[in-house]
């Protein structure tokens, strides 16, 4: 009786051609869940490319189908201002184009126009046209009065005033700013005001009534001032700059040297220390400590194209000409007058035209505040796929994958319109693809045992093995796992002056300097915790797999127990992996810093294997043991 062996009963004889079949069968499985156009949480390129194909049929003649469309509605619009609307828009458009060139002379001619803000800065002309604006009827004196809550903002009340001259002020945000005067909340209010500053300097009048026009609220116009301020944004001077083998009076700030007037007899005519000079310095009677020259020789006065190049857009050698002097240089007072990179440079233009297109400027800003610069990229892919595609990513606030991975037309289609049952059928067929795999490997590697119990061992042995293929799998599939928490650069405080900037930014007491703290990746960290008690399931298996066919093997007991003793590396195998686990999880954390994984994780291999052991040893082990020194005594 102990000589019969049980075994899975395959459903036919084996055949080679058998275990090609279902191979060939799996694979399509897989590969079909793998190319199936939907991911969790993350919108595909393909769905969007399908999007833009869709469009009402009763507001197809209303809405410009394509970004050339809506930048034609304007460019051939015989209102007022509306050419200068079409050149922004012109220039979101040349940047969905590959051969795109921000240095191209019509750009350049485009975004050369006055500066809304020019209509109010003149303090002469300000009191003047404020009483056209009142003796025209078409603006209230409550708004132009906003100027007693905040006097040093009224060239941007007198902008607003204009704006509503023109019908071009949004009435909710109008509005709110008066509440705003009401309630005495004047910080809220000066910082709307700045954010009038912000845009007034970067775009002309019209383009931005069209703004204005469709704004609705105060929170989502000074976010959007912040995004075009952060897109533009010019940063220090030091940033950029190198030591220069020289020290200037503004590099030793604060010391002695300078406030002694010693550096002026120092540094001679140049106004510069050179090593030379700097050991000519009597250091103990100025009382100065740190006598180091490389300590002070950190910040250059003077930028050329190669500290700018690769770095900024200024590093554009017919960008960066515009700005440096005669030497080729750009010195630190030619660059505070810089101001902000020119429009066509940036991602702004994008914005604009996405604002303008969807006529939604909260899920436009929104988007942006969540998933911060690559949200710029994610917009233009959008707007180049068409209005549909644009109000798909709006509606979703999802990020774009980067997998763009084949799709038919009809699946793609099928994703578009059912993303949650799409995303079923995914991962349906990766785990069909897995079963029949382990059929396949059934068919080829039949199982045998002494008894049942092996027997379903064994059986659940290798289902947990494919458990994890599968969900390893799906991991892999899925980009959203791999990819950063997105933490939104437009959500970080900055406070960058501005050239010819009326007023400086006020401070925020109700935002604080917020960047988006890393958040913890809990699915991808939940599905490794997952797979982690997998593998350790299937090695509990083989170990009491392998306590079971000694205890039935041949031989005495003495022989069985040292048997028993000659495995106790396989029986500790899951404190192994479970090391390995924690070390490879904490390397990977290390390594891959965006992915977030929970340091939990990590630990839970370690106690996985922990406990794996110690069933295994107290449970199976010590019992087995226990029993073969009874039987050897018995014998004995």
């Amino acid at each position: 009786m102990g000589d019969i062996k049980l075994q899975d009963k395959p459903e036919k004889p084996f055949l080679i051609q058998h275990l090609i079949v279902h191979g060939v069968l799996a694979a399509i499985l897989l590969v079909g869940g793998w190319l199936f156009p939907v991911q969790y949480k993350t919108l595909h390129p393909r769905v969007l490319a399908h999007a833009g194909k869709v469009s009402d049929d009763s507001a197809k003649g209303a809405i410009p189908q394509t970004i050339s469309e809506l930048h034609s509605a304007y460019h051939t619009n015989s209102l007022t201002g509306a050419s200068e609307v079409a050149s922004l828009l012109f220039i979101a458009k040349r940047q969905l184009e590959d051969n795109y060139n921000p240095d191209d002379p019509l750009q350049n001619k485009l975004t050369s126009g006055a500066n809304a803000i020019d209509y109010t800065i003149n303090p002469q002309t300000r009191a003047e046209s404020q009483q056209k604006l009142l003796s025209s009827g078409t603006v209230s004196r409550e708004l132009l009065n906003l100027k007693t809550a905040t006097p040093d903002y009224e060239a941007q009340i007198t902008l607003l005033g204009f704006l509503e001259s023109r019908r071009k002020l949004h009435s909710k945000l109008r509005a709110e700013l008066l509440h705003l005067q009401t309630t005495k909340q004047t910080n809220q209010l000066e910082q709307v005001m700045h954010s009038v500053t912000t845009l007034g300097l970067r775009l002309g009048f019209y383009q931005l009534a069209e703004l204005t026009e469709r704004v609705s609220s105060a929170r989502t116009f000074m976010q959007l001032s912040k995004i075009a301020k952060l897109q533009t944004i010019v940063y220090p001077f030091d940033t950029f700059s190198k030591a220069d083998g020289l020290i200037s009076r503004d590099e030793l700030g604060g010391t002695a040297l300078v406030s002694t007037n010693h550096f002026t007899r120092i540094a001679g005519a140049d106004q510069r220390i050179d090593p030379e000079e700097w050991k000519t310095i009597d250091f103990g009677k100025l009382n100065i400590v740190d006598q180091e020259f490389a300590h002070y020789d950190n910040l250059g006065d003077y930028l050329t194209v190669d500290h700018l190049q690769n770095k900024s857009p200024l590093g554009r050698n017919i960008l960066f000409n515009q700005y440096s002097g005669a030497d080729g240089k750009i010195s630190r007072d030619e660059w505070r007058e810089i101001g902000f990179i020119p429009l066509q440079y940036t991602e702004f233009p994008a914005v604009y035209a996405a604002i303008l297109w969807s006529d939604d400027p909260d899920r436009v800003v929104q988007y942006l505040m969540t998933y911060g610069r690559p949200g710029d990229d994610w917009l233009q892919a959008a707007l180049g796929n068409g209005h549909g595609a644009l109000t798909e990513l709006l509606d979703k606030q999802l990020p774009l994958s980067s997998w763009n991975t084949p799709a038919p037309g009809a699946v793609a289609q099928f994703a578009f319109k059912r993303p949650a049952l799409a995303l079923t059928v995914k991962y349906i067929l990766m785990a069909l693809g897995c079963f029949v795999l382990m059929r396949a490997w059934n068919s080829y590697f039949i199982l045998s045992a002494a008894d049942h119990e092996t027997l379903h061992s064994y059986r659940l042995r290798r289902r947990a093995l494919t458990a994890a293929l599968c969900l390893t799998l799906i991991i892999i599939s899925e980009p959203a796992f791999f990819q950063p928490v997105h933490s939104s650069e437009y959500q970080v405080a900055v406070n960058v002056p501005e050239l010819g900037e009326l007023n400086p930014e006020p401070s925020d007491t109700n935002e604080t300097n917020n960047k988006t703290d890393m958040e913890t990746n809990i699915i991808l960290s939940a599905v490794i915790f997952v797979l982690f008690g997998a593998i350790q399931v299937f090695v509990f298996q083989t170990c009491v797999n392998k306590i079971r066919e000694i205890r039935r093997g041949e031989g005495d007991p003495n022989l069985k127990l040292r048997l028993l003793e000659n495995e106790d590396n396989l029986f500790d195998m899951g404190l192994y992996i479970g090391i390995a686990g924690t070390a490879l999880t904490l390397a990977v954390m290390i390594l891959m810093p965006a992915w977030n994984i929970s340091i939990s994780v990590a630990y839970a291999s370690n106690i996985f294997g922990i406990l794996c052991v110690a069933l295994v040893k107290i449970t199976h082990v010590r019992p087995a043991r226990e029993s073969l020194l009874i039987e050897a005594q018995e014998q004995a």
